[in-house]
């Protein structure tokens, strides 16, 4: 990034990235989950665990589920 009048370019700290986040699902979601990485709440909730690549795929996936399923 090159800021005006400065003369130099900056070079801005690269923003970290999470390594996991856990997301709660409401009571029947159709959304994949990774093998050995989730659990059943007892009110039937779905926790899982996602790195952002992996819950990125998954969302694609839920939204082909979701669009296969309006056009039955």
């Amino acid at each position: 990034m090159k800021l005006i009048g400065d003369g130099e370019t900056l070079n801005p700290p690269a923003i970290p990235e999470f390594e996991s986040m856990t997301v709660r699902w409401p009571v029947k979601s159709k959304v994949p989950v990774i093998h050995g990485r989730w659990k059943r709440q007892p009110d039937d909730r779905i926790e899982a665990i996602y790195t952002a690549s992996e819950l990125a795929v998954c969302l694609m996936i839920a939204a082909i589920i979701s669009e296969q399923e309006t056009m039955k």
